[in-house]
């Protein structure tokens, strides 16, 4: 009987410091599993555009691959950092909440990466629906035919000219209003799912230990404040003091003026 309540104890003791480690499991997974998503479409649009190789030690490497290793490290790495955010902030020590800035300013710059993967690969499919649509439509028609007319005016050619270059076929990415749009919509993707690590994240139980440091420094807070004020209010009483001392003097002058 005695054996039996020890090995419960120990499977309890067990299950409540699996419980206490795998706290922000479900919520890093899925975080994961969102990153994934999103850099697999990254990685779509990166390897329709680069299509280069280089030469590595004797073997072909492509380019692409190592744009879509480049991106989805970044984001795991900004995810990562994300969570020591939260984590160092709940950190009782000092010394180791300071240095939650630091770790935000190093997730914020990680992330920088896959966000501008993630909006060339956008902006690419978006302007090539966009060719697509308008080679499909009956304007495209209208505009070759506007240019081989020669009776009609050169400005009226010109502009005819310039919305056949719609239809070129995109092979890179262009800055355009298409491409800030997906700019946007990259940076709330991205800065989204590394705030959710941030406010969604469970901070670790605090210790008995740590309770207690707790509630000394709370206490010692307490005890400079009361000494402050105090000592704000020895200061006021002295002030008050001085004033009504050179009151009485001005009048004993004024008496014996008179």
């Amino acid at each position: 009987m005695l054996e039996f309540n020890q090995l419960r104890a120990r499977l309890k003791r067990a299950w409540k410091e699996a419980s206490v480690a795998g706290r922000n499991l479900p919520l890093t997974l899925t975080s994961f599993g969102v990153l994934t998503c999103v850099e697999l479409f990254t990685a779509g649009g990166i390897v329709q555009t680069t299509t280069e190789t280089v030469a590595i030690f004797g073997y072909n490497v492509s380019l692409a691959m190592l744009e879509v290793g480049l991106s989805y490290g970044c984001g795991i790495l900004s995810i990562l950092g994300s969570s020591s955010v939260a984590e160092l902030r709940s950190d009782p020590r000092p010394d180791q909440r300071r240095r939650a800035g630091a770790a935000r300013l190093v997730s914020t710059l990680l992330m920088v990466v896959p966000i501008v993967f993630f909006t060339n690969a956008l902006a690419l499919q978006n302007q090539r629906a966009a060719r697509a649509e308008y080679v499909a439509s009956e304007a495209y028609g209208v505009h070759q035919q506007m240019v081989r007319d020669m009776s009609l005016d050169s400005t009226v050619r010109l502009e005819a000219a310039a919305n056949l270059e719609r239809a070129a076929e995109v092979k890179t990415v262009r800055i355009d209003d298409s491409w800030f749009g997906a700019l946007f919509a990259a940076i709330f993707v991205y800065g989204t799912l590394g705030w959710s690590n941030t406010a969604l994240h469970r901070p670790r139980p605090e210790t008995a230990w740590e309770a207690k440091e707790r509630a000394r420094d709370r206490k010692r807070r307490m005890e400079r404040e009361r000494r402050e004020l105090r000592h704000k209010e020895r200061q006021a009483e002295e002030r008050a003091l001085q004033k009504g001392g050179a009151k009485v003097f001005d009048l004993l002058s004024h008496l014996r003026a008179g």
